[in-house]
């Protein structure tokens, strides 16, 4: 009884962590404006890296790259909708939001590992962010804060959409 009764303040506890860290994420986002007139050049030699290892089970495994011009390199490997290796353009507001979304969440400021040793059968995420001269991977296997599970999602979404991809090798 005693047991229930603590694994269930702890569910709540997290779910209010969880509730006050989208707050604060959206808070720190309205916070966040770009500058409108540096933000035509502000991610032009930037980059942004995911990649997606393997499970044991079924897990999406890809490689995905967008540079600050919007240019976006997709490499699926197993379990995706798109094997092989593709690349398409974003729109420059599309890239700048997306490099704006990495910025605004200070990325730098991640720890540079989210991990659990003793569980083996979950992904192992790379997310590399390198702006102004600073590249930063964290590794994300178990227990990463939300900011940066929506960053990834962001890039999740490019690659799975399906338009404007072109198959190059």
């Amino acid at each position: 009884m005693f047991h229930n009764t603590v694994f269930r303040e702890k569910e709540s506890m997290a779910r209010t962590v969880n509730y006050i860290s989208i707050f604060l994420l959206l808070v720190a986002a309205a916070a966040c404006k770009p500058n409108r007139i540096a933000a035509t050049n502000r991610f032009e030699n930037s980059r942004i890296i995911l990649d997606k290892q393997e499970c044991y089970g079924t897990c999406p495994v890809f490689t995905i790259e967008v540079n600050g011009t919007g240019k976006v390199i997709y490499e699926g490997k197993r379990f995706v909708k798109r094997s092989g290796k593709y690349e398409k353009q974003l729109k420059r507001e599309e890239a700048n939001n997306l490099f704006n979304a990495f910025d605004c969440a200070n990325f730098f400021d991640f720890k540079s590992a989210y991990d659990e040793p003793l569980i083996h059968d979950l992904p192992t995420v790379f997310l590399t962010f390198e702006h102004r001269g600073i590249k930063k991977t964290v590794i994300d296997r178990y227990n990463a804060p939300e900011e940066l599970k929506d960053l990834e999602k962001l890039l999740e979404k490019i690659a799975d959409s399906p338009e404007g991809w072109r198959k190059v090798e």
